[in-house]
């Protein structure tokens, strides 16, 4: 079993956190932005209790991506590859978060 496939199925404590973020986020935003969504379980997750009309979740690792794309291949949210240090935008987001992701981010 690879990282990526282990991820969706044993992201537990990740998942459960997200249910509590749930609980702080407003519903209807216009657009809201996850940074860090791994294996996009989560982002829909949000997006199912959510309902942004518009939802970019984005992650650094290709490799989770293509997990995502291979779980979710008509999903309504844009998942991107992209580090959020190079991540630029000129969207302005109603909600940004980032679930269980910071550990993974380099000291820069």
């Amino acid at each position: 079993m690879n990282y990526e496939k282990g991820y969706f199925s044993n992201g537990n404590v990740q998942y459960d956190a997200a249910k509590e973020l749930l609980t702080l986020i407003p519903t209807n935003p216009r657009s809201l932005l996850d940074i860090g969504c791994g294996s996009g379980k989560v982002s829909h997750l949000i997006y199912q209790n959510v309902s942004p009309k518009q939802m970019l979740s984005i992650d650094i690792s290709q490799a989770m991506l293509e997990e995502v794309e291979h779980r979710y291949p008509s999903s309504p949210i844009e998942f991107r590859h992209t580090d959020i240090v190079q991540f630029s935008s000129d969207e302005v987001y109603d909600v940004i978060i980032s679930n269980s992701s910071f550990q993974w981010f380099k000291n820069k």
